[in-house]
């Protein structure tokens, strides 16, 4: 294996892992063990070739610039608001003619289908449907806007404790995720550890 190939290997395997990233970012990491790692999931036999790749890659990262304490002060001055009993709907954009309009409705329009969010049920011809969610919206300061790296980290503390987010979409300050209602204080739990009460 050619040594350029290794590196381009390398390279797209730690992307594939934002919490590596972030930890050579911060250079908190064994260039060894990740190495070491690298080479069994890919199988590539040059050791000095991979960790001299990781090495680079360590050089080259341009994200994750932060200290990520200005990602901690915003979330302690965000708040959330909790709403069981959502309904989540996929439709074709035609479908979205006859939507009742009610105090809490939402419509995110894609390129082929319609997520439709209401408090009511809906007899509609859908793609998908999910009835009784929970609705968690994160209600932030404007400088949300400019900051960077937000959503990776509520999406990576969301991950790491086996939380699937079913929807996301945001509007202005208010980021607004969506989740199986099973998981409710899983997900309040997780947001308040990370600042966000």
């Amino acid at each position: 294996m050619a040594g350029r190939s290794v590196a381009k290997l390398v390279y797209a395997w730690l992307r594939e892992r934002p919490y590596l990233v972030y930890a050579l970012k911060k250079d908190v990491i064994n260039f060894s063990s990740v190495s070491r790692e690298i080479q069994r999931e890919l199988g590539i036999r040059n050791f000095d070739a991979v960790i001299v790749a990781v090495r680079r890659f360590q050089r080259d990262i341009r994200v994750l610039k932060s200290t990520g304490k200005e990602l901690i002060d915003l979330f302690r001055r965000s708040r959330l608001e909790i709403k069981t009993g959502v309904n989540v709907y996929i439709v074709r954009p035609h479908a979205i003619r006859d939507i009742q309009k009610s105090a809490y409705l939402h419509l995110v329009k894609g390129s082929s289908a319609v997520t439709v969010l209401t408090d009511y049920a809906l007899d509609i011809d859908c793609i998908k449907k999910k009835e009784n969610m929970l609705e968690v919206k994160i209600i932030s300061p404007p400088e949300i806007e400019n900051a960077i790296g937000v959503m990776a980290y509520v999406c990576s503390a969301l991950a790491e404790r086996g939380i699937n987010i079913e929807e996301t979409y945001s509007c202005y300050t208010d980021t607004i995720l969506v989740f199986d209602k099973r998981d409710l204080s899983k997900v309040v739990e997780t947001l308040e550890s990370i600042g966000i009460r």
